[in-house]
């Protein structure tokens, strides 16, 4: 459980996708909150991603002050998400979500098919035997499949415009869909 606790610190202080599976998590252990198991994940992923927020707001604000801070993610996050509309990859286009498509193309061919095959499977279809006796895959399963398709989902509509337009924004998806190429 320490080792969870630290690996959700590491995370989200170094990455936004931490955040992004640090709420997956968080929000699986709220449904099913009455397991004592399930309150200790949902304690330490809590503590452990505040400290990394508190600590990192700490940092940065000492350079500029918290208004600036604050000011410059607000900047970031409207520059990378494509919400605001006049960034160069708009969420709201086709042809931006033909450039994501194409950086998994391009730069993670595999990954993609597999991104493809595990969203199929997380869904409930059967790829390999198709039946309609195969569509729902059991729990275990479909939280296994949500803890690596979700955050990658999340980060890519958080973060679309970045995501669209730099090919390497791909790459974060590998560490996630790496652990069910392993299995």
């Amino acid at each position: 459980m320490a080792l969870l606790a630290a690996v959700n610190f590491l995370m989200i202080y170094t990455e936004w996708i931490g955040v992004f599976f640090s709420s997956v998590i968080f929000i699986y252990c709220l449904f099913d909150w009455r397991d004592k198991k399930k309150r200790i994940i949902l304690a330490l992923i809590s503590i452990s991603g505040l400290i990394a927020v508190a600590l990192m707001t700490l940092q940065y604000s000492r350079i500029d002050g918290l208004a600036n801070l604050l000011h410059y993610f607000r900047f970031r996050y409207l520059a990378r998400s494509g919400y605001e509309g006049n960034g160069v990859e708009s969420i709201f286009a086709l042809h931006s979500w033909k450039r994501l498509f194409a950086n998994y193309i391009v730069s993670a061919f595999l990954d993609l098919l597999l991104f493809i095959i595990l969203l199929l499977r997380f869904s409930g279809v059967n790829i390999f035997r198709f039946s309609l006796k195969n569509i729902v895959a059991d729990r275990k399963e479909q939280l296994f499949w949500g803890l690596c398709l979700l955050p990658i989902a999340i980060h890519h509509l958080a973060f679309f415009s970045f995501s669209a337009i730099h090919d390497f924004s791909v790459l974060k998806s590998v560490v996630f869909l790496s652990l069910p190429a392993g299995i």
